[in-house]
């Protein structure tokens, strides 16, 4: 009695982990909301222009050497347009390195052919030449026991999700 018992906990055990394979762990990802005003606070005040600026320079009227070296900088290292579809393509690269996660890591096919003829000096058999056949196939990945791929797959999403309407995505 107790002997079935036990079998009987191995197998409440045994389908319990098979129901929590299934399982990811944490909320799925959204994307935060970042309000913004339609317009300017103050868009009415008599000291704004919304009109645009005469000169192209406009940080040299503050007379600011640091801010004037942060502006050569960052126009120095910002991206080409080629630079930033690299990004992209960067990025879609990695999600795809993601899903690849959710197949197979190892696959191997095997097969082999042996034909082996009897010397005549052996006992009388029916056949002297036997053929021997053999096949196989393996193939192993690593169960996504707490959606850890599929968290990477949705983190790849979020790395090529748009963030304006021109911007492509990922999928």
């Amino acid at each position: 009695m107790a002997a079935r018992k036990r079998r009987h906990d191995a197998y409440g055990l045994a389908v319990t982990l098979l129901a929590a394979s299934g399982c990811m762990i944490g909320p799925d990802y959204v994307r935060p909301p970042a309000p913004t005003a339609g317009q300017w606070i103050e868009a009415e005040h008599a000291a704004l222009r919304t009109e645009s600026a005469d000169t192209p320079r406009w940080w040299e009227m503050f007379g600011d050497p640091v801010l004037g070296r942060l502006v050569a900088i960052a126009h120095a290292e910002n991206l080409t347009l080629r630079a930033a579809g690299l990004r992209v393509l960067q990025a879609q690269a990695r999600r795809g390195v993601a899903i690849g996660g959710l197949f197979p890591q190892t696959q191997q096919l095997s097969g082999s052919y042996t034909r082996t003829r009897l010397s005549l000096n052996n006992q009388p058999v029916l056949d002297r030449d036997l053929d021997f056949f053999q096949a196989g196939f393996d193939a192993a990945w690593e169960i996504d026991l707490w959606g850890r791929f599929r968290r990477a797959i949705e983190a790849g999403d979020a790395g090529c999700s748009p963030r304006s309407p021109t911007t492509t995505t990922c999928w």
